[in-house]
């Protein structure tokens, strides 16, 4: 009797084995795209939050007025409600969201790392209807208002709500509780 060793695969097996593994890519990369793109509007929200979170705390810890306003260059607040620039978080005794250091206006925090352009890929558009946000000494907000995050891939929006009390979160809806809009 003569016995007969496996020494590998055959073609016509090999080029099967190729055809389903295809097939099993082409069927995962969509939803796998989808979840990288969930997770970089989650990112995003949830870096700019952190930065909400250090302006109040270091609001009630300095017992005066600390403010989130849309930047440009890091040093100064600009004017426009398209956040996608960045922001700084900087103590504002006089609460007039201007820089300055004849009265103690001292930048804590820049955010604009969140909302670049990383290889080529748009990370999406940040809008407010505001270009400046206040955190008083008692951790209150001068106002209610929704940020809104659009991810130009992925259609879809999240926001971040701050509400008057000073509290911040995530949601799928604006502060007025009205769908939100992408540019």
């Amino acid at each position: 009797m003569i016995k007969k060793f496996n020494k590998g695969m055959t073609l016509v097996e090999l080029l099967i084995t190729m055809v389903v593994a295809a097939i099993l890519v082409s069927i995962a990369l969509p939803s796998f795209k989808s979840m990288i793109d969930g997770s970089r509007t989650t990112a995003t929200i949830n870096g700019f939050i952190g930065f909400l979170q250090s302006a109040r705390s270091e609001a009630i810890k300095r017992n005066t007025t600390v403010t989130v306003c849309r930047s440009t260059n890091g040093t100064s607040c600009a004017t426009g409600t398209n956040w996608e620039s960045g922001w700084i978080v900087f103590v504002d005794p006089d609460s007039d969201n201007i820089v300055e250091d004849i009265d103690g206006d001292t930048v804590i925090a820049k955010g604009f790392e969140l909302l670049k352009t990383h290889g080529g890929v748009d990370v999406g558009t940040f809008r407010s209807t505001v270009n400046a946000l206040n955190f008083s000494s008692k951790g209150r907000a001068n106002a209610s208002l929704t940020f809104t995050y659009c991810d130009p891939d992925a259609a879809e929006k999240l926001a971040v709500v701050v509400r008057e009390s000073g509290r911040y979160g995530s949601s799928e809806v604006s502060h007025t509780g009205g769908a939100l809009t992408c540019p």
